[in-house]
């Protein structure tokens, strides 16, 4: 499944602040394909993955623009703006984004 998840698109680009260890932030780097954790937005949790594509290393302290994916984006897609905050949480909160794009599926440009 993680190999599949590496082909999708993103449902958004967000631009991700990780926090810094005296913030609580992580004191691993996160590295590889994706990483996944739960996005709180609005105070409610959505599955999601960090698409990194191998290319990024996130450390405690960066700010990256990244592609985010969610495993079920019909739950939060449609409620999602540019502008938008969220955190993300990882046996505790690690890091606070800003939605900065909306994806438009596939299947919506196809329907046209």
């Amino acid at each position: 499944m993680e190999h599949l998840m590496a082909n999708l698109k993103p449902d958004a680009i967000a631009r991700i602040r990780m926090y810094t260890k005296e913030e609580g932030g992580k004191s691993k780097v996160i590295s590889g394909e994706q990483f996944g954790c739960p996005l709180y937005y609005k105070q409610e949790g959505f599955d999601c993955r960090l698409l990194l594509g191998g290319q990024r290393n996130l450390r405690a302290g960066d700010t990256a623009e990244l592609p985010i994916k969610f495993l079920f984006p019909a739950y939060i897609k449609p409620r999602l703006k540019e502008g938008d905050t969220f955190t993300l949480w990882d046996l505790g909160t690690f890091a606070e984004g800003e939605i900065l794009k909306i994806v438009e599926d596939d299947a919506e440009i196809d329907s046209r």
